[in-house]
């Protein structure tokens, strides 16, 4: 298990519970938006190319709620592969004052997995 980070001043923790390796990484980021757009799309693409569950983000931030998924408990934001695609889906909204350190804690993840491009999947009122 791999597990790193500091982000801001909030606890951002991205756990690969099996490593994530590859070469040029593209990274599609899906968390619930204006329409839910990006969770819906994210999600979608994660069940219908078949990716499998590799990690998961945490952070103190986010609230204490718990997700369940065909009886069985999920991660709030769960982070999938399948070659070299990498979805990170989101089952809440993250709080205002998590967004900046997750999204420095992604792009520096980003960094040392050496991925080529992070989409954020997002729609627009």
């Amino acid at each position: 298990m791999v597990e790193a980070g500091r982000a801001g001043e909030d606890l951002v923790s991205i756990v690969e519970v099996k490593p994530i390796v590859g070469r040029d990484l593209i990274i599609l980021e899906g968390f619930p938006d204006v329409g839910l757009v990006g969770a819906i799309a994210a999600s979608y693409l994660v069940d219908k190319l078949g990716f499998e569950e590799v990690g998961y983000i945490d952070a103190e931030l986010l609230p204490p709620i718990i997700s369940v998924r065909n009886e069985r408990i999920k991660e709030l934001i769960r982070i999938y592969l399948k070659d070299n695609l990498v979805a990170i889906v989101s089952d809440v909204p993250i709080p205002p004052a998590a967004i900046k350190p997750m999204g420095q804690r992604i792009v520096e993840w980003a960094k040392e997995k050496g991925a080529k491009l992070i989409l954020s999947l997002s729609g627009l009122p």
